[in-house]
C-alpha cells in the first residue's frame, strides 16, 4: 500500500503510547493535511520515518506539526528518517530546534547554509548518526559550496576524541556520516571535490579505461560483439593495452582514482573470462595494481571519504578502525564491500 499511509509500528494499545511512526506518501496520492494524523498531545514519539515525493516545500512543515503536536515540552524524537524531493533553505533550522535529543538524522541534503546548524552540534548535539540522501533532485551536481560545508561539518563533529572522557558534556561525535546517491556517477564526482582531485587531468588512464571497457564489454555487464575463444587478435589486443598500461608513469594518485581504471583492473583481477587461464589477464592486471601500491600506501593519510558499495561515501575519521585494520588499503582505495544493491536505505522499503 504505497498509496497513502502505509503502516504505524507500535506494539501500543493507545495512541498515547506511540513510540514509532511510518508515513508514505506516493506522487500519485491526494495531498491530505499532514496534521490529521497526529492528534493527541500526550504521546511520545521517539522514532518517525516519512516519505512524500509532493511538492518538496510541504514535507518539512508537516515534519513540524506531527513533533510539537506530539506532546508538551522538549521532543524524546531520537530518530528522523525521511524523504521527499529536496529541502528548501531555512526549513531545516525550524525542524531541528524541536528535536534536541536528535541522534540519528537520515533525510535529503540540505542546502549548503543549512548545514552549518549541525557544524557546532549547539541545535542537535547528541547527534551520533548523520546520513544525507543525494539525487538529481535534491542536488543536480556536485557543487564547491556543498562540498565545503560537508568538510566542515566532518572536520567539526566526526574528528572529535572517540575518548567519552574529552568529550563536552553538551556535544556528541558523529560516529557515522555517510552520503547516499542514487546512480554512480554521481558518487565519483562527489569523492573527486570531497578528496581534493582534479578531474580534468589524468586523460591518457581514463582512455585506457575505456579501451578496456571496449575489449571486455563484460566488466560493463554487456555482451561481447562476438565469440573470442579462438579470437587470437582480441587476444594480443588486451594484452599490448594491459602492457601499456604497466608501463605508463603515473604522476599523481589522483588521477588513478579520479579515472577508475583501478577499479576496471580490480574488477579484471576478479573475473574468470574463458580462456584467461592461457591468457592471464588477471595476472597482468594484479601486477598492475601491485605497482601502484606504493602510491597507494602514501595517499591513505590524506583520503577522508571511501566508497561504500556501489552508492553511498562514508567519512572516515583519523582515528577510524577503517584506518588501522588489516584490509586498510583495500577499503580506502577499492571501497569498502557492502551487499546492498539498492540505492536507498531499507528503511523506505515499507
Amino acid at each position: 500500500m504505497r498509496n497513502s499511509i502505509t503502516r504505524v509500528v507500535t506494539a501500543a494499545n493507545s495512541l498515547e503510547a506511540l513510540t514509532i511512526m511510518e508515513l508514505c506518501e506516493s506522487s500519485d496520492t491526494a495531498r491530505s493535511p499532514q496534521s490529521r494524523y497526529l492528534t493527541s498531545s500526550s504521546c511520545s514519539i521517539e522514532e518517525i520515518r516519512m516519505v512524500s515525493f509532493h511538492d518538496e516545500a510541504e514535507l518539512i512543515p508537516s515534519l513540524v506539526n506531527i513533533i510539537r503536536n506530539s506532546g508538551p515540552g522538549p521532543s524524546p524524537l531520537k530518530i528522523l528518517r525521511f524523504r521527499t524531493q529536496g529541502v528548501q533553505a531555512g526549513q531545516l533550522s525550524v525542524l531541528l530546534q524541536l528535536t534536541p535529543a536528535l541522534e540519528t538524522l537520515d533525510m535529503p541534503i540540505p542546502p549548503a547554509e543549512d548545514l552549518a546548524l549541525l557544524v557546532q552540534g549547539g541545535i542537535i548535539p547528541r547527534l551520533e548518526k548523520c546520513e544525507f540522501f543525494v539525487n538529481d533532485f535534491t542536488h543536480s551536481a556536485a557543487d564547491d559550496v556543498t562540498t565545503k560545508a560537508l568538510e566542515l561539518l566532518a572536520a567539526s563533529r566526526c574528528e572529535m576524541s572517540s575518548d567519552p572522557a574529552s568529550l563536552s558534556a553538551e556535544c556528541s561525535r558523529i560516529k557515522k556520516f555517510c552520503l547516499h546517491f542514487d546512480r554512480p556517477r554521481l558518487i565519483q564526482a562527489q569523492l573527486a571535490l570531497l578528496e581534493g582531485w582534479e578531474r580534468t587531468s589524468g586523460k591518457e588512464l581514463v582512455h585506457f579505461k575505456n579501451q578496456i571497457f571496449s575489449e571486455i564489454p563484460e566488466l560493463e555487464c554487456r555482451r561481447p560483439r562476438r565469440a573470442r575463444k579462438f579470437d587470437r587478435r582480441w587476444i594480443d589486443r588486451v594484452l599490448v593495452l594491459l602492457e601499456s598500461i604497466e608501463n605508463y608513469k603515473v604522476n599523481r594518485v589522483g588521477d588513478v582514482y579520479t579515472s577508475e581504471l583501478h577499479l576496471v583492473l580490480k574488477m579484471l583481477t576478479e573475473r574468470q573470462l574463458l580462456g584467461d587461464d592461457k591468457c592471464l589477464f588477471r595476472q597482468r592486471a594484479n601486477t598492475i595494481l601491485k605497482k601502484w601500491e606504493p602510491l597507494f600506501e602514501q595517499s591513505l593519510s590524506s583520503r577522508h571519504w571511501v566508497m561504500k558499495g556501489e552508492y553511498s561515501l562514508v567519512y572516515i575519521s583519523e582515528n577510524d578502525a577503517v584506518r588501522t585494520g588489516p584490509d586498510a588499503l583495500t577499503n580506502i582505495v577499492y571501497g569498502i564491500e557492502d551487499d546492498t544493491r539498492l540505492h536507498y536505505p531499507a528503511f523506505l522499503d515499507f
